[in-house]
């Protein structure tokens, strides 16, 4: 099985987020499973590696902007990585839309690890594209 995990940040960057990413990359691999992670990097350059053999793509970001990596490559990820199965790590703007841009009969699990809080005042013009996401999303999965 081909799994596609969307993510913000991957380790050695630390977060709650990316700690989970990490240990269910990993448990796929020891599974059998074929695991692309696409990340945003925290400098311009794009950097492939392979982690535990987790195939890590830390895609070039050039900054942020309300807490989102601005990582232009990111769009099209789930066009370039194919996967039988997609999981998104939300709240990541990018992560949501490169599933809504993508082949709409992928599965998708999203994991649901908090509400956007800090970034309440675009909510409003974000609302849209979540509730698309959460409609679109095959399976929804919280961290607590």
């Amino acid at each position: 099985m081909r799994i596609l995990e969307l993510g913000k940040f991957y380790p050695p960057y630390k977060g709650g987020m990316e700690i989970l990413l990490e240990c269910w990359s990993r448990g796929f691999v020891r599974r059998g499973a074929e695991v692309n992670c696409v990340v945003a990097n925290t400098s311009g350059q794009t950097v492939h590696e392979v982690l535990d053999g987790v195939h890590v793509h830390r895609l070039a970001s050039h900054g942020t902007l309300l807490s989102t990596s601005v990582c232009p490559g990111y769009l099209g990820a789930t066009k370039r990585f194919p996967a039988d199965v997609w999981q998104a790590h939300f709240p990541n703007p990018l992560a949501d839309l490169a599933c809504l841009r993508g082949d709409s009969k992928t599965p998708l699990v999203l994991t649901y690890h908090s509400d956007i809080v800090r970034q309440s005042s675009v909510l409003r013009f974000y609302r849209p594209i979540l509730k698309r996401l959460l409609e679109r999303a095959d399976a929804i999965v919280v961290a607590t």
